[in-house]
């Protein structure tokens, strides 16, 4: 992609802090299928056609772009309208469950997006790794099955799959339920017991202590408090930039994680800030959460003065983190060629980027 596609595609990303004028200026000369097709692929399409409804830029676009933006549009509104009546049923579900638990990501974020914005096919629960059996029975007898959903097709997980997620990725496979609604016919929840890869940390014990209660339609789900969310966040990412499966499986870099994190900084203040260091160096987390800020104020537009500077200094002497990767099944470590996370981003293998270290 040459730079003037690849600026607006990060502009067109940036949600509340696009450039209006700058994507006026470049819109009709670098919307190109390559870009086009780069939204799509991040999740981001529906982003992207809020941005350009906002700045009134739609004229600036041929036909066949603007009916391909407004059709996914209109197909993510009947989407997350599926997917939150998903939410919904299970929060029932969940109310057997007599344990502590968090629901994460796109269960609550999609609320706090314009409708259709945020989507998401799965949930993702955090819970003690004590309480993981108690919660997957509960699933199953309402109809869950772990498992994997490829090209449409529901496929049971062996032992060995079921046990290696356990090990190696800190969540279970997927609970999956086939519910038929429009454009999603099955559900996933998965069952996360730690913030990294590893086999469940008291640090989880202690986040799911900060928890409150949010409304899903006709139901209620527990999650984080703001916080805590954020800091899931910041070490979920973290998780999957770091951790070789993940890039193996290109889901290391999907873009609609790092806005995620964006929209939260957007209108942080220092002392906020002041207080997430606090915790997550309570929790064990402030080098995850200081490189997941780091990587999306390199990466978007975040209306922050202070996120950027202060992650920066909370950082100092531990930078390599930003660039380094492991391996969970043999130890390796292998640290990135390129350290300009824009420049990452837009590799079509990062595979091939990586050099490994020598212990």
């Amino acid at each position: 992609m040459t730079a003037g596609q690849k600026k607006l595609f990060l502009n067109l990303c940036s949600f509340s802090s696009a450039d209006g004028k700058e994507i006026e200026k470049n819109i009709s000369k670098y919307m190109t299928p390559e870009v086009l097709g780069l939204l799509y692929a991040n999740r981001m399409q529906t982003v992207a056609y809020k941005v350009i409804e906002k700045f009134g830029l739609f004229d600036l676009l041929g036909a066949e772009v603007k009916r391909a933006l407004k059709n996914s549009y209109m197909s993510d509104l009947l989407f997350n309208d599926s997917y939150i009546q998903c939410v919904d049923e299970l929060s029932q579900v969940l109310s057997q469950f007599d344990k502590k638990y968090a629901a994460l990501k796109g269960a609550v974020l999609c609320r706090k997006y314009p409708d259709g914005c945020r989507t998401s096919n799965d949930m993702d629960i955090l819970v003690n790794s004590d309480d993981i059996s108690a919660l997957g029975n509960i699933l199953a007898e309402n109809g869950f099955e772990q498992g994997y959903v490829r090209n449409g097709i529901f496929y049971k997980a062996s032992r060995k799959e079921i046990i290696s997620s356990k090990m190696m990725r800190g969540e279970t496979v997927p609970y999956v339920k086939e519910v038929n609604k429009p454009l999603l016919k099955y559900f996933e929840v998965d069952l996360n017991f730690s913030l990294d890869y590893k086999n469940g940390a008291d640090n989880v014990k202690e986040m799911l202590m900060h928890t409150e209660s949010v409304k899903v339609r006709n139901g209620k789900i527990l999650t984080l408090q703001p916080l805590f969310f954020f800091i899931h966040l910041c070490c979920h990412l973290y998780k999957e930039m770091t951790t070789l499966p993940w890039i193996e499986m290109k889901k290391d870099m999907t873009m609609y994680k790092f806005l995620d994190i964006a929209e939260f900084l957007r209108n942080i203040d220092g002392g906020t800030l002041f207080n997430l260091c606090y915790i997550a160096k309570k929790l064990g987390a402030l080098n995850e959460c200081c490189c997941a800020i780091l990587w999306t104020c390199s990466l978007l537009r975040v209306n922050s003065a202070f996120a950027a500077s202060k992650a920066t200094a909370w950082l100092k002497g531990n930078e390599a983190l930003l660039h380094t990767v492991v391996s969970p099944v043999d130890n390796k470590k292998y640290i990135y060629s390129e350290k300009r996370i824009a420049e990452r981003f837009f590799l079509k293998d990062r595979i091939s980027n990586l050099v490994e270290i020598n212990n």
